[in-house]
């Protein structure tokens, strides 16, 4: 039987579970495509790092050229992490015509375009399932599934660590603070939270279902990102009162009129709305397409399996095309030039919260000079300033460029303090 020969570029959490599917599930490999699938090299830092069970399975090494410039490797496969080492093994592969599956979210955004140009180039494969969402197939679902339709909006829970915190302020009342000490002491947060709690790692995975899902290049620094570091169990719970949940969503949308947005913030979803009922480390991903309707994805977004069975599906994609004697199509194929859409057509419902002096006229006239009107607001005491209360309210539909206009306008006013605003999804 045909052996696939890999080079694996690391062997931490991912890389174990590529090396471990690939042992156990030799059997169902074989039996599927005809051809086994072999680790016969592996990239590592520091070798007395690896883990008894794999020593003597593979061939250790620390140059990477040991595995690019051999041969009789016939697939790459990178879950090392980071940028400009990776890169640069990349580049290698594909200077030595090797196709590459990459985990590496944060490698794509910044590079996607150039190491897919590279890879066409090469005649050979970039495939980057396990990029977004871990286990749940997505990148595949917009590329392949959905292909034939016209996508609306794309939204997802794309980071399991800020949504587990949300979760647990709300079904507990607990403060920011101290749900991320539990998260860290779970595993389900890094010792520096920044890249989940700061919202980068889900503006990385957005920037790349832009490209999948729309064929849109957007530069990371063009999306608006806010993280979660601000939200209170107080305004979690007047939320609940409404009926809606916290979460930090990735948002992306089109206009008729070819035009795109994306963000990245935290959002109140309706209770009846299915991404409210995703909860803890989970991720989910939620479509509108002009065809298909409205479709849900959903399922681990990290983790060592979830992973590593992204990775696996994209490895025995190519071992299939070198089989096969295909010339691969790239993974980023489908490209279109899209504007980005204007604040003034960007619209949603928002919750605010803000404190007023006592007796302030203040808010009511900025209302109606910015043109927004409220479907419910509520007075709340006040008990850290006295003399002023909490005022909340939701509005009607209102443009991205009210919202911020109302934003400077409030924190220009000596008689209101803004406390949050936060986009409505119903």
């Amino acid at each position: 039987m045909k052996i696939k020969h890999i080079g694996l570029l690391g062997l931490g959490t991912v890389g174990s579970g590529v090396a471990r599917i690939i042992r156990d599930h030799q059997e169902k490999i074989q039996k599927q495509f005809g051809f086994s699938v072999q680790v016969d090299k592996v990239l590592v830092r520091d070798p007395k790092k690896i883990p008894e069970e794999f020593r003597g399975s593979f061939t250790v090494v620390s140059d990477y050229r040991e595995i690019m410039e051999d041969p009789a490797i016939d697939l790459v496969v990178e879950v090392m992490g980071g940028i400009d080492f990776a890169k640069e093994c990349l580049e290698a592969a594909f200077f030595n015509h090797k196709p590459v599956v990459t985990a590496n979210k944060d490698l794509i955004a910044a590079y996607g375009k150039d190491l897919t140009r590279q890879a066409e180039e090469a005649g050979v494969s970039l495939r980057y399932e396990a990029s977004v969402a871990g286990g749940i197939p997505i990148l595949r679902a917009l590329r392949e599934s959905l292909a034939g339709d016209k996508l609306e909006s794309v939204t997802g829970i794309l980071n399991g660590t800020t949504n587990f915190i949300l979760t647990k302020m709300t079904q507990e009342g607990a403060d920011y603070a101290e749900v991320l000490k539990e998260a860290q002491a779970l595993g389900f947060a890094e010792a520096d939270p920044t890249s989940d709690v700061d919202g980068l790692d889900a503006l990385r995975k957005v920037v790349i279902l832009c490209k999948i899902a729309f064929g849109a290049d957007v530069p990371m620094a063009k999306i608006p990102v806010q993280g979660i570091r601000e939200v209170t169990p107080q305004d979690i719970q007047l939320a609940k009162d409404w009926g809606l949940v916290m979460k930090l969503l990735g948002r992306i949308q089109t206009s008729e009129q070819g035009e795109i947005f994306a963000e990245v913030a935290p959002f109140l979803v309706a209770k009846g709305h299915p991404l409210s009922q995703v909860d803890h480390e989970m991720n989910s991903i939620y479509t509108q397409g002009k065809a298909s309707g409205t479709l849900m994805f959903y399922g681990a977004g990290a983790g060592e399996l979830p992973t590593a069975s992204a990775v696996l599906g994209d490895l025995l994609t190519i071992c299939q095309e070198l089989e096969q004697g295909v010339r691969p199509v790239a993974f980023a194929r489908y490209e279109q030039e899209l504007a980005w859409m204007s604040e003034d057509e960007v619209q949603a419902r928002h919750f605010f919260h803000l404190a007023m002096a006592k007796d302030s006229q203040s808010l009511t006239p900025l209302l109606d000079q910015l043109g927004i009107h409220l479907e419910k607001s509520l007075v709340v005491p006040h008990d850290s300033k006295e003399g002023w209360t909490d005022f909340v309210g939701i509005t009607e539909l209102i443009s991205y460029a009210q919202r911020q206009e109302f934003m400077a306008r409030v924190e220009a006013c000596d008689q209101l303090v803004l406390r949050s605003v936060y986009g409505l999804m119903d």
